[in-house]
This record gives C-alpha cells, sequence and structure tokens, in this order.
C-alpha cells in the first residue's frame, strides 16, 4: 500500500504557500484509516499566530453537506420524503411566486434546482430565531424558472433546509449539528459560534486590498448568522473535516463505527442527479448536496466552499477510500489546491486531475447577446466590449464585502460560453450566457449563480 510521506506533504505546502501568497493553509489526508495533516503560515497577518494542524477555518458551502446529511436522516427516518412539497412541512415557505412556492420539493432544494433567487444574505440578527426570520424574507424572492428546469446554485434554499431541520428536531439548527453530527463522529476541534471558535485557535480570512496592500485581514469574520445552514458557521480544523467526509465515504458509517446514514440514503447525496451547464471548472455533476468531479482515471465527490476571505476544499474517492481537505484563509488560492491535491492523487491512486480548459485564440465576440448589467439580490456584473474587442466582466455587490475586485477579461469558449483570462493565482470562471426565447440577447447569466440581465 502505498503511504504518504509527512515531511514532503509538509515542504510542498509550505513552498507553495509561500510561492502563491497564502496567509495560512492547513491540510489532513485520510488513507485507508491513516491521517497525515500539514499546516503552515499564520492565522491572522495582523496577529501573525501560526497556523497549525488543529486550527479552524471556516468550511463556507462545504456546510451544505452537513445539512444535507440532517436532511437525508429525516428521510432515513421516514419522517420526510424528497418529493414532498416544502410547504407541507413548512406551510411558512414562500417566495414571489405564490403557486410555484407550492410546487417546489426538498429535492429541488437539495439539488439547487428550486429555480428563485437563491443570493440572499439577509442578516436577520443572532437570536435563536435568526434562520427562521430569513425564511420569513423570501417572499421577495423572484422566480428565475420553473422548479426542476435546470442546475443554478441556490444558496437560499439551503437556508429553508436549515429551518425545516428545525422545525422537525425541535432545535435550532446549530445544536442539531452539535448533537448530531459533531458528538457521534467525536469531533474535538469544531464551532458553529463565534464564541466557541475563539476557545480555540481559528483563522481569518483575508480579502484583495488595493493595488499595493496585498492580502488584508477581512472586514468582518463570517457571514450573517441566519445563514449558517448554506455556510456561514460551521467552522473545523481540517482533520475533523476528513473525518466527517470519511463516514461519506463509507456509506454512512464513521470511523468509530457510528452509523449515521443507512448505505442507500448516504449514496443519494453523491449519485449523479444534474449535469452542470458548463463542465470541468467547480465540478461536472451534482447529487444530492455534493458535486461529482470526472477526473482521468476515475472520479471524486465533495465540495468547495468559499466565505468572506477563507476557502476550503473537500475531495473524496470512495474507490481508494481517500478524503483530500485543503483548507486556507484567503479567497480562492487555485494554485495550492491544485498543487497538494495533485500530489496526493499521484502518490497514493492511478487518478489524475484533468486540467482546466483553456480558451481558444480570440472568436467573435457578440456584443448584442452578451453586453449589458445583470443582477440577482446579491451579486452585480457588468459585462462590457472594448475598442478591440476585448469583453470583460466587472462583478459586484450591494450588500456583501467582497474587498477589491477587478474587471475580468473573458475569452469565448463558444458562442454561449466565456472563460476568464487567469492571471497569477486567479480560478478561471467560466461564464455562459442563457438566452431562453432564443432573442439573440442573452436574458441569464450563469457563473453556478444566476443573475438576471436588467
Amino acid at each position: 500500500m502505498s503511504t504518504l510521506d509527512q515531511a514532503k506533504l509538509q515542504t510542498l505546502l509550505d513552498e507553495t504557500a509561500r510561492k502563491t501568497g497564502v496567509p495560512g493553509s492547513a491540510v489532513a489526508v485520510l488513507h485507508r484509516g491513516v491521517l497525515t495533516e500539514a499546516a503552515t503560515g499564520v492565522t491572522n497577518l495582523r496577529t501573525n499566530v501560526a497556523t497549525t494542524t488543529d486550527t479552524l477555518f471556516q468550511i463556507g458551502s462545504i456546510s451544505k453537506l452537513w445539512t444535507a446529511v440532517l436532511v437525508l436522516e429525516l428521510v432515513d427516518e421516514g419522517i420526510v420524503g424528497l418529493d414532498d412539497p416544502v410547504q407541507k412541512h413548512l406551510p411558512e415557505f414562500q417566495v414571489a411566486d405564490a403557486d410555484v412556492s407550492a410546487t417546489i420539493t426538498l429535492r429541488h432544494l437539495l439539488t439547487h434546482s428550486g429555480g428563485f433567487d437563491g443570493d440572499y444574505f439577509t442578516d436577520t440578527g443572532r437570536g435563536s430565531d435568526a434562520i427562521a426570520q430569513f425564511v420569513a424574507q423570501l417572499h421577495t424572492s423572484e422566480q428565475f424558472f420553473a422548479p426542476g428546469k435546470m442546475f443554478a446554485y441556490n444558496n437560499a434554499g439551503w437556508v429553508v433546509l436549515g429551518r425545516l431541520i428545525e422545525v422537525l428536531r425541535e432545535q435550532d439548527f446549530h445544536s442539531v449539528v452539535r448533537e448530531r453530527l459533531y458528538a457521534p463522529l467525536g469531533l474535538e476541534f469544531t464551532a458553529t459560534l463565534p464564541e466557541e471558535a475563539l476557545l480555540y485557535r481559528t483563522a481569518v480570512g483575508h480579502v484583495r486590498g488595493a493595488e499595493d496592500e496585498g492580502w488584508i485581514p477581512a472586514p468582518v469574520w463570517s457571514l450573517p448568522h441566519s445563514t449558517a445552514p448554506t455556510g456561514a458557521a460551521l467552522t473545523m480544523s481540517a482533520g475533523s473535516l476528513a473525518t466527517f467526509a470519511t463516514m461519506l465515504a463509507h456509506d454512512g458509517v464513521a470511523e468509530n463505527g457510528t452509523r449515521i446514514l443507512s448505505p442507500d440514503i448516504a449514496r443519494l447525496l453523491h449519485r449523479h442527479h444534474a449535469t452542470l451547464p458548463v463542465q470541468g471548472f467547480i465540478g461536472d455533476r451534482f447529487g444530492h448536496g455534493a458535486f461529482l468531479y470526472d477526473y482521468e482515471g476515475g472520479t471524486a465527490f465533495g465540495h468547495d466552499g468559499q466565505t468572506i476571505g477563507q476557502t476550503a476544499y473537500l475531495r473524496v474517492l470512495p474507490d481508494h477510500d481517500l478524503v483530500i481537505v485543503v483548507m486556507t484563509n484567503r479567497e480562492s488560492p487555485i494554485v495550492l489546491f491544485e498543487t497538494i491535491v495533485g500530489y496526493v492523487l499521484e502518490t497514493l491512486t492511478p487518478v489524475r486531475l484533468i486540467p482546466v480548459p483553456e480558451a481558444p485564440t480570440p472568436q467573435h465576440v457578440e456584443a448584442t447577446l452578451i453586453v449589458g448589467s445583470y443582477a440577482n439580490n446579491s451579486l452585480t456584473a457588468e459585462v462590457t466590449i472594448d475598442d478591440t474587442g476585448q469583453a470583460y466582466v466587472q462583478l459586484g455587490s450591494p450588500n456583501l464585502p467582497m474587498g477589491n475586485q477587478p474587471p475580468l477579461a473573458i475569452a469565448a469558449l463558444n458562442r454561449y460560453t466565456y472563460l476568464s483570462q487567469v492571471k497569477g493565482d486567479a480560478p478561471a470562471i467560466p461564464f455562459h450566457f442563457i438566452d431562453t426565447d432564443n432573442s439573440g440577447t442573452a436574458d441569464f447569466l450563469s457563473f453556478v449563480r444566476l443573475l438576471r440581465r436588467v
């Protein structure tokens, strides 16, 4: 059996983080029951406290896998069905279209196919009713497409699932996570609230400052309390996340022997349900909570998590009993992720990462199709073309602290899909323009999130 050399992993992490400007990072690899860990850098450029393997990082949207497990537990127990309308268990759930609201199911929410504007990050305070208040405010959410018609990343849908869990378990979401997952899995280095995280060595996020500032500590530590089920609260060490993921790799059975889910229900989380509009970037397919990744020689499932200035990556390869976790306190350090995951795969498996597709030599750009302003509740995108024919996307937000966001040059992969031109350590982003009525003018822009032309 191949084994991972901890010293080599440590050296690779140290060197890559230094070269790519990642303030701090922790890695955990759990292979056939053997845990290998490494950590580098500092938790906070303001305090310079060293990052260790037990440092807590926010896991962002990887939290959705935890929320999915809690929903699938309810399915396992026969309390809910995946095709139950949400309103059967949560009568107060409603988006702007009342008729459509009644048809949205739990499966739609678990598979990002609810069709309503999901980029809501409403701050409803720190009270125990924060998630309930968030759901109550979704009555303004615009319906972009019919439920089940297509995949479009929907953060708000996962908050609704979190509220469903609260109602049916008769506890607040944080308590359910601690009692039904943290405790049975035997996880020590975990938190759901900032005051819990303060009891540990905890990372602070970093965002882009002005051009001469580089990376600076983020102005806030987390997204609003109300968005915990979609990615604002769960905070843990890389090893703790790896232990959770190994339970998924083992069809619902934890390393300590505790069964969390039945085998069939556990596999549902990563069973192919939908194909993504553009493959090869954030994933290729989607199950009931997890992305699926098609690699050379095999497949993986998992999720990425990005919150304010922190990025985490999780990849699970059940066929090789392998879990890889990479946590960082910086936005989108794609080179570090690819370097670490590539090394682990090459050492332990025959599986290899597939390079992200590159945009070909510049093609004709259809200005009428793509140029314009797009927005949803939390994001904006301005698409322009300069005098040379170069297209750009300027991203922004009216209510999220995104830091300095320079315009992104994009090049056409085909008529409807453009790829951001990567500079330095930035990840390539696919921008997919959707012309639903074949008018020659796109009415939606998708880069996983969906924005309507305004």
